[in-house]
């Protein structure tokens, strides 16, 4: 037999957590000592095993004591959705704040009202999804394309309009990254470059509205290409 405090060591949790389910009934000791010490025979590491595991996996106390008996795997199914809704839940948390931050690095501060509309447009249903909508980086991305697209928007700052090597430079970098995001798919780029020039890519693909001296410039560095 086991007295609390080995049981507590060998189990890695403490006296007072080992009383607090007894209380509860959901862990009870296998007899009391003459000196009504709590006793517990070696089932019951097990047991409490059981009880840490349950814990993690987001199951409270008071539905526990039926688990322990666990036979049918529905209580475990349903967890198992109830862990994946809120997974869903923290990822449109942790999109969100990529959505701030993004918009931070490239506006030099936050842009509420814009974030909004793009969640909002986020959360539409969409109709007819083309290729592009899988492919466009998106502003709550925080992918390798995001960056790079970043990147670009702000390196394309502080070009010189009237600077034709820098204009050059700036264009072979923007049909670089287009035909890589595009796969070379030459109808892709040739769509994608008529969206960003129509000025229509925010409201088509639900993607970072581009700022118009930006396009502009875009469309003029590019006009070698397409």
């Amino acid at each position: 037999m086991l007295t609390i405090g080995e049981l507590a060591k060998k189990s890695g949790v403490t006296t007072r957590t080992l009383r607090h389910y007894d209380a509860i009934h959901l862990l009870t000791p296998d007899k009391l000592s003459e000196g009504k010490h709590r006793l517990y025979c070696e089932e019951s590491v097990l047991t409490l095993a059981k009880i840490q595991l349950f814990k993690r996996m987001g199951f409270s106390l008071k539905r526990m004591k039926p688990l322990l008996e666990l036979q049918s795997s529905n209580v475990l199914e349903e967890q198992l959705r109830v862990v994946k809704r809120e997974q869903e839940k923290l990822k449109e948390m942790e999109e969100t704040i990529n959505g701030l931050l993004h918009i931070h690095k490239i506006e030099g501060q936050f842009n509420w009202h814009l974030l909004l509309e793009l969640i909002k447009k986020t959360e539409d249903p969409v109709k007819e999804l083309d290729r592009l909508q899988f492919i466009l980086p998106k502003l709550c991305d925080d992918s390798n394309e995001t960056k790079s697209l970043l990147l670009l928007i702000n390196h394309s700052k502080s070009v010189d309009q009237s600077n034709l090597m820098q204009m050059h430079d700036l264009g072979s970098r923007l049909n670089e990254w287009i035909g890589k995001l595009c796969g070379g798919d030459e109808r892709l780029i040739k769509e994608l470059y008529k969206l960003l020039y129509n000025g229509n890519i925010s409201a088509t693909l639900g993607c970072y509205p581009i700022p118009a001296p930006i396009v502009s410039l875009w469309k003029e560095a590019t006009s070698c290409y397409y």
